[in-house]
């Protein structure tokens, strides 16, 4: 079990850890969300609202969307395999599989893409003239920008949590990055909390949005204003 597991080891006790132990990281997310590191600058409202939004969406799958994805629904046509979810990751589902807010940001980790992953994955396993390690129970949940992705192995649909493991393009094999997907979800959270103080810290950035393209301004040492002293500066409506 998982350093973040429950004492008590019923089912019912070990997915009600799980869930909580998911709800207060959805929580810290939400958190730094609140804590916004950069001022618009020339971008209409009608634009910052759904960035602004994005930032703080977060929401999860009900019970037969998991289930669809964990073993398929052939009425559906979708056919399930033998990789089973762990308790923990089932309840990441349920919490945060719609939408992450700012967790996982630039990566793939939509969980209805998760077969495409694995796809993927094999794809530049081949192509990189490594030897195929996913099996049935191999779950692939996160790709980043073609060249490495992240999976763990169940087949048992009652462990708590299993080790994740990453694979990088040129590499001959996969490395053990947790010891389960709590605790790289826990790393992953941290990160983003680090990042965004370290930014509010620095004076923030300028975010300017114009026909759905973002881009950042970071002003130069001691050149203005930090853009965190200063007001909004929106274009319009």
């Amino acid at each position: 079990m998982s350093n973040f597991g429950s004492d008590d080891e019923t089912p019912g006790a070990e997915q009600a850890c799980a869930d909580a132990l998911v709800d207060e990281m959805a929580k810290r997310l939400w958190r730094v969300a609140e804590e916004r590191p950069f001022r618009f600058r020339d971008t209409s409202l009608s634009e910052a609202r759904p960035y602004f939004f994005g930032r703080r969406h977060y929401a999860g799958l009900n019970e037969y969307e998991v289930a669809i994805i964990e073993t398929g629904d052939p009425g559906v046509g979708v056919q399930g395999g033998e990789a089973r979810f762990t308790r923990f990751f089932r309840a990441y589902l349920k919490r945060l599989g719609k939408a992450r807010g700012l967790l996982f940001e630039g990566s793939e980790a939509h969980p209805f893409h998760m077969e495409r992953y694995k796809a993927a994955a094999l794809g530049l396993l081949e192509e990189s003239g490594v030897e195929p390690f996913l099996g049935p129970h191999s779950v692939v949940f996160m790709f980043h920008q073609g060249y490495t992705f992240c999976y763990f192995d169940c087949g048992d649909p009652s462990a708590f949590d299993a080790p994740v493991y990453q694979y990088v393009e040129g590499e001959p094999g996969p490395k053990k990055i947790a010891e389960g997907f709590a605790q790289m979800l826990d790393a992953e959270v941290s990160l983003v909390e680090e990042v965004n103080l370290a930014e509010i810290e620095s004076g923030g950035y300028f975010v300017t949005i114009k026909g759905g393209l973002v881009q950042r301004t970071y002003p130069a040492g001691g050149d203005g204003p930090r853009p965190l002293d200063t007001e909004d500066q929106y274009s319009g409506r």
